[in-house]
């Protein structure tokens, strides 16, 4: 037997994950993307009763009735078709609760937790492993804890503490780029006509640099559902699109009075732009998009925030665009 990696291990948390509400994939009870319109944001709330329906199915599918489901199966290596592996009389199932080895035929079958875990990757120490190693590893080091403490994996709930507690130990610290006002072109002509000059000129950004997009989540959720590595490539042009919003945000003159709102949107531009370049991994190293994931909704609602407090920003300096000028784009772009 093998840790887990690649495919099987992307598609057993993924789909532990969707079940255990962490929040995901197109699941997200609010996604926030460029949409189908150059130059509009667009937040709002989708049903996913069918998808979490979908993959409860197949989370719980146990396809040879031996009591381990098949996504346990993968976790051992055993034929989720066969419910006795190793043809020694014992179902697959009934060997596991009773810590025999299913891939070995008994008598001589025992193994102890700890032992097992590490004849599992024996050439590898944790120095060695991707991230996504180190979660496999853990994984089933936690898993193996759960079912000798007598947990069974028939219902959300069980799923839901096997998760829950892997990500508690296993959780790897987001580190975002910073910037402050340092870093900005700010003017100090703060009057009526240089506010709405910065106005008109960030909606110019947002017209040339939007683009058509279905959105992040729906192109990461069909790399994974088809195995496509050449699918995740499309993440590639749309963190393009927000690194040239943020280079030019950082170029762009800012009255004095709009510092904080302006420094707020570049932020947001870099957090969202970090973490797509992580859900981008998802192949080499899904732990790291998995980390992406799990902050894109909190990134994607700091990017909403930032344009509503822009928003506000203009209404109490009383300035408004009319719709022929670029910063009506601006302060328009939440739909």
């Amino acid at each position: 037997m093998k840790i887990l990696s690649g495919k099987k291990l992307t598609l057993v948390i993924f789909g532990l994950l969707i079940i255990a509400g962490i929040g995901f994939l197109v699941s997200q009870s609010n996604r926030t993307n460029y949409g189908s319109s150059p130059g509009v944001l667009v937040s709002g709330n989708n049903s996913n009763s069918l998808e979490k329906s979908t993959i409860a199915k197949l989370t719980n599918k146990d396809s040879d009735k031996d009591g381990l489901k098949d996504w346990e199966e993968d976790l051992w290596d055993t034929d989720p078709n066969n419910s006795d592996t190793d043809g020694d009389g014992t179902s697959d199932g009934d060997e596991v609760d009773e810590n025999r080895n299913p891939k070995v035929a008994g008598p001589d079958d025992m193994f102890q937790k700890d032992v097992f875990v590490r004849q599992a990757s024996p050439s590898l120490g944790n120095s060695d492993l991707t991230e996504t190693g180190k979660f496999s590893r853990e994984f089933f080091n936690e898993y193996l804890s759960l079912k000798q403490s007598g947990v069974s994996f028939d219902d959300e709930e069980a799923q839901n503490l096997l998760v829950d507690s892997v990500l508690s130990k296993t959780q790897e610290e987001i580190k975002k780029d910073s910037y402050t006002s340092t870093d900005l072109n700010i003017t100090q002509d703060d009057n009526v006509e240089s506010i709405k000059k910065y106005g008109n000129e960030m909606g110019n950004i947002i017209i040339k640099y939007s683009i058509e997009s279905e959105g992040e989540l729906v192109i990461l959720k069909r790399a994974l559902e088809n195995n496509d590595k050449e699918e995740i490539k499309k993440l590639e042009l749309i963190i393009k699109g927000y690194k040239n919003h943020l280079n030019n945000f950082l170029n762009v003159p800012v009255p004095q009075s709009a510092v904080d709102t302006h420094l707020k949107m570049v932020n947001s531009f870099s957090l969202i732009i970090d973490t797509i370049e992580k859900m981008r991994a998802v192949f080499s190293d899904p732990l790291v998009a998995l980390n992406g994931v799990a902050m894109y909704q909190d990134d994607a609602q700091e990017l909403v925030d930032a344009f509503q407090d822009s928003n506000e920003y203009f209404k109490i300096k009383d300035i408004s665009f009319d719709k022929n000028e670029a910063g009506y784009v601006f302060t328009h772009l939440i739909i």
